[in-house]
């Protein structure tokens, strides 16, 4: 018998990981969370949690600030609804970059 279960190519790039000693490391120093002092066992485990709650932040981020987003994740086309979000979000967003451009200071004859 092989020392793999199953074909390679059934499984998804999230089921099964193998993590090395640095990246325990690595986890800690970016999430404070102290993989090491759990068991050998559950360390795989952990380091799963990490990473899908890191997707799960990342993705609700996304959906929060684009109004497209949840359509296209899911294959759908936009609603008008959302299309017209958008186009008001990008708007507003030119115009906070002109005022920015556009600031000065109002202290008039102030030297630099």
């Amino acid at each position: 018998m092989s020392g793999q279960h199953g074909m390679g190519g059934v499984y998804e790039d999230g089921d099964q990981r193998n993590f090395s000693n640095s990246s325990f490391m690595e986890e800690h120093r970016t999430n404070n969370i102290n993989v090491e002092g759990y068991l050998p066992k559950d360390k795989p485990r952990v380091m799963n949690e990490i990473h899908s709650h890191e997707i799960q932040t990342a993705t609700e981020e996304r959906h929060k600030n684009d109004p497209l987003s949840r359509a296209q994740a899911h294959g759908n086309k936009p609603s008008r609804g959302a299309m017209a979000d958008a186009d008001i979000q990008a708007e507003e967003e030119e115009m906070l970059k002109k005022k920015q451009l556009q600031q000065t200071d109002s202290m008039p004859g102030k030297k630099y």
